[in-house]
């Protein structure tokens, strides 16, 4: 699974309702199973984050930490968003990127709306 630094702190995160976001269960499966590359945009430490939870930490050897060289503040959010306003995004993403979200119909997706 390829992610940003936002998902990967969602695995720690709990709702209001005291239910955890991801269920440890997904959590085992997504990256017990498959692995992890995490995109890092902030300064939070996802080493650290991936470390003190207890499923990730598990796991250390199936997680791959990136981090850009230039922090540009975009997110597949801020992609989202943009299209959900018709805003173009031709400058936000690669041409192939902005062709492949199209030819897919992926802007069409009711969670990306």
């Amino acid at each position: 699974m390829l992610c940003g630094g936002d998902v990967l702190q969602s695995f720690n995160a709990t709702k209001p309702s005291g239910e955890r976001v991801w269920p440890d269960d997904d959590v085992e499966v997504i990256v017990g199973q498959h692995g992890l590359v995490c995109v890092g945009r902030g300064k939070a430490d996802l080493g650290a984050i991936a470390r003190e939870s207890t499923v990730l930490g598990k796991h250390l050897d199936k997680i791959v930490l990136a981090k850009p060289r230039v922090l540009t503040g975009i997110s597949s959010s801020v992609v989202r968003q943009y299209l959900a306003s018709n805003q173009s995004i031709r400058y936000l993403v690669h041409d192939k990127v902005r062709d492949y979200i199209f030819k897919h119909k992926l802007n069409e997706l009711p969670n990306w709306q």
